[in-house]
């Protein structure tokens, strides 16, 4: 399951397919359980995971710019 987590396009979408092919759809409790496990590994990589990415990378364009650059530029 930790290879759903990776926030790479198609990674988890392909991993949920496979699954998806592989169990037994006419069972009500492993279809439930299928979807709500989809939904949650879902809203940590989309949600959670891209928010902290986000977050990283607004950080380190805000503050860790190098000063010398933006003088030169500014003259």
């Amino acid at each position: 399951m930790l290879i759903s987590a990776i926030p790479y396009m198609g990674v988890q979408s392909t991993l949920y397919i496979i699954f998806f092919i592989m169990m037994d759809k006419s069972d009500e409790f492993q279809l439930c359980s299928f979807i709500l496990g989809f939904k949650k590994m879902q809203f940590f990589t989309v949600g959670w995971l891209q928010a902290v990415v986000g977050y990283s990378m607004y950080f380190k364009c805000a503050t860790l710019t190098d000063t010398k650059d933006i003088e030169s530029r500014s003259k």
